[in-house]
């Protein structure tokens, strides 16, 4: 489930598929396709992701992603509001009253990307996630495959072992392992990935990050616990939330599969002490995520 975008993050999210033509936009956006400021005030519930694209011709807004929570204050459904119907949607279960999702849903019916994952979250008595179990479906079923990973913990390091299954087509399973090392405030500040080759796990990536001091606008949502994973290479907004935003971010996959990500991102804030915008990209070509947030 590869896309080449940006949030945050994110941490992404993404959250939000570029599209290659001009949308209708809402009145959250000015006449020329940029947003209007947003409203700074001491809320800390994210409200819309704005994403806004440049490739020197001005600013297109793609798309605007909405949060949409409960009466609990939890979040249960984040999705593009532009499109007639969504074409990228988050959506988080929960049993009871419980603050952490014991369920997540990533759908995407465009017709370029069109995929499921759902997953299961496991959490100790210390709200400490401990295992994910993940099924992911391609939107015509030809492809279904099942991820479990296994996560343990020791001062400073977070330890994770991943068995891939193939279901359609059948596949033996594929074995790995990761090891990160964490800041204070837990976010991964590098990470090494090994594969099992025959009776050896084999070195396949190294990841590295910097931070800024600023919270990340979903670390103070309910569902945050439930995103925190191993980079993958190509680390997206949505696939690991950390709980600072990143400034840096270097992902490089060893030959014979050889490859580097290396985004980088500004930030602005608010009053709040919250993005308010999120810009990467040089040049004439930029992709910039403006953030809203309001009161529940």
């Amino acid at each position: 489930m590869k896309r080449i975008c940006f949030l945050f993050a994110l941490t992404g999210f993404a959250l939000i598929i570029f599209a290659s033509c001009q949308k209708e936009i809402n009145s959250d956006v000015t006449s020329n396709n940029y947003i209007s400021p947003p409203a700074i005030n001491d809320s800390n519930y994210l409200d819309k992701i704005f994403d806004l694209y440049d490739n020197g011709s001005g600013i297109d807004t793609q798309n605007i992603s909405v949060c949409r929570y409960d009466n609990l204050r939890r979040l249960t459904s984040i999705s593009d509001s532009i499109f007639d119907s969504d074409e990228i949607n988050f959506t988080y279960y929960y049993n009871g009253t419980d603050t952490l999702p014991y369920k997540s849903m990533y759908t995407d019916v465009s017709s370029t990307n069109a995929d499921t994952e759902i997953v299961y979250h496991y959490f100790d008595a210390n709200q400490q996630k401990i295992k994910d179990s993940i099924i992911n479906i391609s939107n015509d079923g030809s492809s279904v495959n099942v991820q479990v990973i296994n996560y343990s913990y020791s001062p400073g390091k977070m330890y994770g072992e991943i068995a891939t299954t193939g279901i359609l087509p059948s596949s033996a399973p594929v074995y790995s392992r990761d090891t990160a090392t964490l800041d204070a405030n837990n976010n991964i500040i590098s990470s090494l990935d090994y594969i099992l080759s025959g009776s050896d796990y084999i070195l396949n990536r190294t990841s590295n990050f910097t931070y800024d001091n600023h919270s990340n606008p979903f670390s103070k949502l309910n569902m945050f616990k439930s995103f925190n994973r191993f980079p993958n290479g190509e680390t997206l907004f949505w696939e690991v939330m950390c709980f600072n935003n990143i400034i840096t971010q270097t992902e490089t996959t060893l030959p014979p599969n050889q490859y580097t990500f290396n985004p980088g991102f500004t930030y602005t804030y608010g009053q709040n002490g919250l993005p308010v915008t999120n810009t990467t990209g040089s040049g004439i070509y930029t992709d910039t995520e403006a953030y809203t947030y309001k009161s529940l």
